[in-house]
């Protein structure tokens, strides 16, 4: 777990370097690996062998210790020099990932086609999509993205970043209601979807008595939907949104709810949320 928050991290970093693009780097776990402009001294010069099938390294040491190197003294030192880079990264992200942010009374778990953690997420989702954009109907949030469950416990922001693993923007999107119920269908006939300002429910496979607040969806109507990037980019078999009309956000979707999260526990709350029939399968 400790290495794939790590290459979590090197991830964020990288992908921040290569897009080039004016996105917020986001809170100060990332943005300060970002700013410190590190260097990783890969030694790739060396001839490195695989472990034995055999051998079960259970840490990045072991698994560096179990790699044979040649006998080349300086190789050895930049190898040994990565790994003091690798500590000194990790040691400075437990700093941020073990932030504190509110209590949880009971744990939230994710099931379709709705559930509580599914209902708290795609709320802030839509929360903090308002305080971005003027007008926002609804949020979305593709269930493959929520990874983990939030446990009855102090909520840190390593836990944030379990249950949303990924690197992806909150964008907005204006749809058509014929253009929104295609989308909709969509995630019917996957079992459901995380989302919030509307109701709906799924009937053999399809959206159906679809309300977006207190209307019925209409055909004509636009619509403005907050919702990962890579949906909006066409992932997860979302192909047609692509050449939607969008505005890209600057914000992380893991940032957004962290910080909503911390806003929550500095003012006092508790975690909580619950199941209220905004998606019911007929």
């Amino acid at each position: 777990m400790r290495l794939s928050l790590l290459l979590w991290a090197l991830l964020f970093c990288w992908t921040n370097l290569a897009s080039g693009t004016n996105r917020i780097a986001g809170p100060p776990y990332e943005q300060y690996f970002f700013e410190q402009n590190f260097e990783f001294p890969y030694p790739s010069d060396t001839t490195l062998r695989k472990p034995n099938r055999t051998q079960k390294a259970s840490s990045v040491y072991q698994a560096y210790n179990s790699y044979t190197l040649n006998s080349d003294s300086l190789l050895k030192g930049r190898v040994s020099q990565s790994f003091a880079w690798v500590d000194s990264f990790r040691n400075l992200q437990n700093q941020f990932t073990n932030k504190p942010l509110l209590w949880s009374p009971k744990a939230l778990i994710k099931s379709m086609p709705e559930s509580e953690l599914t209902n708290l997420l795609a709320d802030i989702l839509l929360i903090e999509s308002r305080s971005i954009w003027d007008t926002v109907h609804i949020s979305l949030l593709n269930p493959g993205g929520i990874r983990a469950e939030f446990p009855a416990d102090t909520l840190r922001l390593l836990h944030v970043m379990e249950v949303l693993p990924f690197p992806n923007h909150l964008d907005k999107i204006t749809l058509s209601g014929t253009e929104l119920q295609q989308l909709l269908d969509h995630w019917a006939g996957k079992g459901g979807i995380a989302l919030s300002g509307m109701r709906m429910s799924i009937i053999e496979g399809k959206a159906a008595d679809v309300w977006v607040g207190d209307d019925p969806l209409q055909q004509k109507h636009s619509y403005h939907v907050a919702l990962p990037d890579y949906l909006v980019d066409g992932g997860d078999g979302c192909s047609f949104l692509i050449g939607s009309r969008v505005q890209r956000g600057a914000h992380r979707i893991t940032d957004l709810v962290a910080r909503h999260l911390e806003t929550m526990g500095k003012s006092g709350e508790l975690l909580k949320s619950q199941t209220d029939g905004r998606i019911r399968i007929r």
